[in-house]
């Protein structure tokens, strides 16, 4: 009763606006940007499974350059 359906179509119609909002954004950075718009061309699967190791690598380094000092260029 009064039980909204969300529809796959109504579900990425969101999420478009979302990236549109992104890429129209001027603090949002060109990198992404430019990411977001190559990555809208991709066949699904394969940018899902290129996104996976860029998270995990990124993520990874991020983390260990925020850990280290600021002199500490990480060539110890």
């Amino acid at each position: 009763m009064g039980q909204k359906v969300v529809t796959p179509c109504a579900d990425l119609e969101v999420i478009d606006a979302r990236i549109r909002w992104v890429l129209e954004h001027p603090d949002m950075s060109p990198w992404l940007k430019s990411a977001l718009r190559s990555a809208l061309v991709e066949d699904p699967i394969d940018l899902t499974n290129d996104l996976q190791i860029l998270s995990s690598l990124i993520a990874s380094r991020s983390s260990l350059l925020m850990r280290q000092s600021p002199c500490d260029d990480g060539r110890s």
